[in-house]
């Protein structure tokens, strides 16, 4: 009896703090969609091919900048 109310109350405490993680301030969430990087699966697909081929090439041009910094290093 004692192991069935410890578990009522563990859930019950993960519903409680599901329930008011939705609770943030306006301006807060707005703040955080700012921040987030665009949905790709909202684009059309030519726009999300686009974006993903943006992406890969920035993170290439970053890593040929990395070794081409360390080889300088050298």
């Amino acid at each position: 009896m004692l192991g069935s109310a410890a578990s009522f109350a563990f859930f019950l405490s993960i519903g409680s703090i599901i329930r008011t993680e939705d609770r943030i301030p306006i301006a807060l969430q707005a703040a955080q969609m700012h921040l987030l990087p665009p949905n790709i699966a909202a684009q059309p697909q030519g726009a999300a091919y686009a974006t993903m081929k943006a992406r890969w090439m920035m993170e290439k041009q970053r890593a040929l900048s990395e070794v081409e910094s360390r080889k300088a290093t050298f």
